[in-house]
């Protein structure tokens, strides 16, 4: 199980490094298409995070925007680690089915 995990953040941390070079490089091509497909990929993305339920959205929000770890995020919330950790599993679902939806 840790290895899964030490996987699934290796790839992740790929994932993110990739996307911070390809924008911060000027020889990346903002072409009018590229900035039409993020505007509506990100109005996509807000509206999924508005219609999310308020308490999947509070700790996906915590999670992703103030990087806070699951224990950190329990303790803010006063519930356990098992109740943030299904949270984050059903606000990650939620996106996915939202976008994939749009």
């Amino acid at each position: 199980m840790a290895g899964d995990m030490f996987i699934s953040r290796y790839r992740h941390q790929k994932i993110e490094t990739t996307f911070a070079l390809k924008t911060q490089n000027t020889n990346f091509p903002h072409t009018p298409e590229d900035e039409i497909i993020y505007q509506e990929l990100n109005k996509s993305y807000q509206k999924a995070l508005n219609v999310m339920p308020e308490n999947l959205r509070v700790v996906f929000l915590m999670s992703r925007n103030e990087q806070l770890k699951n224990r950190e995020i329990a303790e803010r919330l006063n519930v356990g680690i098992k109740a943030i950790e299904k949270r984050m599993t059903q606000a990650l679902a939620h996106l996915r089915k939202a976008l994939i939806e749009q």
